[in-house]
């Protein structure tokens, strides 16, 4: 995964990994585990955005891992804005008047009862 990151910061398509969305298409084993992971997989791959599909589906220019088989990595800009407190580019800035600047998750953190996280 960091391969293809270190990749994409190289061509100047992101800056950060914060910068990126990234696809891991992986056999059912694989795919069982990482999605056990929930939305948290994002945070322990320190992306933005992170998601799980069948290794069947990946597309020709998914880069095969190095260090896990059954495993490809497709790589994609982030979508939305930077959230200026957590970095996470995200489509949900500005829902909360009151926290106009922040994203969904900061709000909860910042004026909620904050995020309830189980792995990362």
């Amino acid at each position: 995964m960091n391969k293809v990151l270190e990749q994409a910061r190289a061509d100047k398509r992101i800056g950060g990994s914060l910068e990126a969305a990234v696809t891991l298409y992986a056999d059912s084993s694989l795919a069982a585990r990482l999605h056990s992971l929930q939305d948290e997989l994002r945070f322990v791959l320190l992306t933005s955005s992170a998601s799980v599909a069948p290794l069947e589906d990946a597309p020709a220019d998914a880069q095969p891992s190095e260090l896990l088989k059954g495993l490809k990595i497709a790589f994609s800009t982030a979508v939305g804005e930077k959230c200026p407190r957590c970095w996470h580019y995200t489509t949900d800035i500005g829902q909360v008047a009151e926290h106009a600047e922040l994203c969904g998750r900061c709000v909860t953190n910042v004026a909620g009862d904050g995020e309830k996280r189980n792995f990362a």
